[in-house]
């Protein structure tokens, strides 16, 4: 994880408090002072197909998973895949995705709204 690839909303795990968090304008701040205590304390969260579930995928019976016109796919060698369903096969969007934020992140820059968290 890096701090150019967090933004307020993002979900990181809190070690000191042992749970998922939601960061906001004051974790930025902690960023600022010190950056080794704030990432030996923040964690990136692994996507896992749960995680893409809660955040309102639907599982194809083929084994993919499905939000609006995007497909989500599991591949040996990438954590996961993203593309846009129907154009050969699925169009590339972006692929090795392997935490929640940068699954958040990608969610935001293609439809300009937080990605839902049941």
């Amino acid at each position: 994880m890096k701090k150019e690839e967090l933004r307020i909303g993002n979900l990181v795990y809190d070690s000191l408090r042992n749970k998922e968090i939601k960061l906001e304008l004051k974790h930025f701040r902690e960023l600022s002072i010190s950056e080794k205590v704030f990432f030996e304390r923040y964690k990136a969260i692994k996507l896992t197909e749960e995680k893409l579930l809660n955040f309102g995928f639907i599982m194809s019976d083929d084994g993919k998973y499905l939000m609006d016109e995007y497909i989500a796919s599991f591949k040996a060698d990438y954590p996961l895949w993203i593309g846009k369903e129907g154009c050969c096969q699925g169009e590339t969007i972006k692929d090795n995705i392997k935490y929640v934020h940068e699954l958040q992140n990608l969610h935001y820059s293609l439809k300009n709204e937080e990605l839902p968290i049941a």
